[in-house]
């Protein structure tokens, strides 16, 4: 039993052995150099983004979530005991 695993473990390192791993892929070259003397001319236009305006209504004005209590010199004298 020994003897067959120690075969087995042999053939499965030399299989991986063998193994070629795939080729790198190609890389193109993204930089593109562009020699200009004194008497070259470039024509043409600027593009620029498509732009949309967005006209919105007037502005809305809510109400104040805050409110001022009335009654707080009321309620602060009647928790005092003894009053």
């Amino acid at each position: 039993m020994g003897k067959l695993a120690a075969a087995i473990v042999v053939m499965l390192v030399s299989a991986t052995a063998f193994a070629q791993s795939p080729p790198p892929p190609e890389r193109h070259q993204r930089v593109t150099e562009l020699v200009l003397d004194e008497g070259d001319v470039i024509e043409g236009d600027a593009t620029r983004p498509d732009i949309e305006y967005v006209v919105a209504s007037e502005r809305v004005t809510h109400s104040s979530l805050i409110r001022i209590r009335e009654d707080f010199r009321d309620r602060a004298f009647e928790a005092i005991p003894g009053r």
